[in-house]
């Protein structure tokens, strides 16, 4: 959840926990805090980076199987990754 009056963004994982809040420190820079088992700023910096690498794609194409399988891909497959499931899902 993003409130977008806030000046900083704050970021939960609750199946483990784990949390960040990003503040502006400056042009291009940010103060970060982090809480938890997981790296969620670099996560957030790895998926950014192969975005970038990726040619920056605006939009993905979504798939569905029979199997019930979702897959994101971007026009130029550059970029592609499978949906989890929802809980309760089968």
């Amino acid at each position: 959840m993003r409130h977008f009056g806030a000046e900083d963004l704050t970021i939960g994982a609750l199946e483990c926990g784990a949390w960040m809040r990003v503040r502006p420190a400056g042009h291009h820079r940010w103060d970060v805090t982090m809480s938890g088992p997981r790296g969620i700023w670099a996560e957030i910096q790895d998926v950014a980076a192969r975005w970038r690498a990726a040619g920056e794609p605006a939009v993905y194409e979504l798939h569905f199987d029979v199997a019930g399988v979702q897959q994101v891909t971007s026009p130029n497959g550059a970029l592609t990754w499978q949906l989890p499931h929802a809980p309760g899902d089968a």
